[in-house]
């Protein structure tokens, strides 16, 4: 009876030490495993392969132009390649985090500087290889490598954070604006303050406007040329020391003295006739409908045409030209200002979301503590409670025995008092 007594004390003790509860938190996003590594990788052997093309194009001497040319070729098709089997790996990957991302940008400002440096090299052999006759395989090679690029740069784009997706596209775009210099290597009919103070994609409405000018000079300056030709056949200038027709020393108004003469630039005067003397002007047979007066020296009139569309010309270069510099200063300034609050505003959106992600991992630290603990705690009470179990039935035996004790003496004095028969 004492003994059911005990182990019922014992299982009453033992269950007053409550057992933590478990507080469900929600599920927990998966973390996806990135791919940084894969997209490092391709970028490295991106930036490779242009240093190989860099090394094939610093080689050109002129010494061995098929060799040369063929060795530049297969450089070329090698990082055709290079471009096209990185965007496939790139577009098969998970992406990067907000921290990779940095990663990512330091490739493209390496990948940014080889291409610098192998187009300023292109540039600077240009000269050997129009003579060698390889600029069309050269300008398609270029050509394939920009559209490479930009298959490569939009897959590159779509793996970073969506914050970090506008300086992705800012290195792209300087990436690409580095491969236009060599795509168009042979001819580039843009003026070279223009191809300099001028973005690329401005270019097109000046470079329509450039020809137009151009069109429309080379139409004036052939009736110019047209005009110079008929005037020379069909004028007959005066005998040198006579007056040409119809000239009067006096004015219309009587007064002597009011003669006027033109010098022109072989030292013979040439006098304007008169109101009087334009009636009685000779003609002679000419091809065209139109009689043409020979008392008017048509070489001066000729040659003060020529001057005057030089100056116009030459003042319709310098008001081209200070539209251009106007222009390009005023689009760089469009640019710098665009580029400083593109860069303003993408810093604080990264700021804004780095702090939100330091938040989420000091949560996720807090949360994995709090498990730990709870295990701790569980895994602590099943060994009080195994070492209670253990103290309890080590009570109980030891009762036992004291009982087992008692009623050994108690049956020993029984048997000395004789007791009843």
């Amino acid at each position: 009876m004492q003994l059911t007594n005990i182990l019922a004390l014992l299982s009453l003790s033992a269950s007053t030490f409550a057992l933590p509860t478990e507080v469900s938190t929600g599920d927990v996003a998966a973390i996806v495993p990135r791919d940084i590594t894969s997209i490092k990788q391709a970028m490295q052997r991106v930036d490779l392969a242009l240093v190989d093309l860099d090394t094939a194009i610093l080689a050109i001497t002129g010494a061995d132009n098929e060799g040369e040319a063929r060795e530049t070729d297969e450089k070329a098709k090698a990082l055709i390649d290079t471009l096209n089997a990185g965007t496939i790996t790139i577009s098969g990957s998970n992406g990067v985090n907000f921290l990779q991302a940095n990663d990512v940008a330091l490739s493209s400002n390496g990948i940014i500087a080889t291409s610098e440096k192998t187009v300023n090299d292109l540039i600077s052999k240009k000269a050997l290889i129009t003579k060698a006759g390889q600029e069309a395989l050269l300008n398609t090679n270029m050509e394939a490598i920009y559209k490479g690029t930009v298959a490569f740069n939009n897959v590159l784009i779509t793996k970073v954070p969506a914050l970090e997706q506008q300086l992705a596209r800012m290195n792209a775009q300087r990436i690409l604006n580095v491969l236009s210099r060599g795509r168009n290597f042979v001819v580039s009919t843009t003026p070279l303050l223009a191809r300099r103070l001028i973005p690329m994609g401005k270019r097109m409405w000046f470079s329509c406007l450039l020809q137009l000018y151009s069109v429309s000079g080379a139409m004036l300056s052939i009736i110019v040329l047209v005009s110079l030709f008929f005037s020379s056949c069909m004028s007959q200038p005066p005998p040198p020391g006579e007056p040409p027709p119809g000239y009067s020393e006096e004015t219309p108004a009587g007064h002597r003295g009011s003669r006027q003469n033109i010098t022109h630039g072989r030292g013979r005067p040439i006098a304007i006739p008169t109101a009087a003397a334009s009636s009685s002007r000779s003609t002679i047979p000419c091809p065209i409908p139109c009689p043409i007066p020979t008392n008017i020296n048509t070489y001066d009139a000729s040659a003060a045409l020529v001057v005057q569309y030089q100056s116009r010309h030459a003042q319709n270069e310098a008001a081209l030209e200070a539209a251009s510099l106007a222009l390009a200063r005023s689009l760089q300034g469009d640019v710098s200002h665009a580029n400083a609050a593109g860069n303003e505003a993408a810093s604080q959106r990264l700021i804004a979301q780095m702090q939100a992600d330091d938040r989420k991992i000091f949560a996720r630290e807090a949360e994995e503590k709090s498990r730990r603990a709870i295990e701790q705690m569980k895994q602590q009470d099943k060994t009080d409670r195994l070492s209670l179990e253990a103290e309890g039935l080590r009570l109980a035996m030891q009762l036992q025995e004291e009982e087992n004790e008692k009623a050994a003496a108690m049956g020993g004095c029984w048997g000395r008092a004789g007791g009843p028969e």
